[in-house]
């Protein structure tokens, strides 16, 4: 059996549906999880997987993490 996750997160009218861009695929992806109640689970984890991999963050940001974790290793070495 194909892994649902991966199909899910690999369809077009999904990653929309998780940015809540398209209307449409936001009343699809309703019906249709709401018809599969069985995989609310691993809808939720595509769900999850597709916000994860949709985030982006400011260069502030990433270098204030790279700081962090430089800080973190340099701790780690001693």
């Amino acid at each position: 059996m194909e892994n649902i996750v991966e199909k899910l997160i690999c369809d077009e009218s999904f990653i929309k549906y998780c940015k809540g861009v398209s209307g449409a695929d936001i009343e699809f992806w309703d019906n249709w999880i709401a018809e599969r109640p069985a995989l609310r689970k691993s809808f939720q984890n595509a769900k999850d997987i597709v916000f994860t991999l949709s985030m982006k963050i400011s260069g502030e940001e990433c270098a204030a993490e790279k700081e962090r974790l430089l800080k973190f290793i340099s701790k780690s070495e001693i």
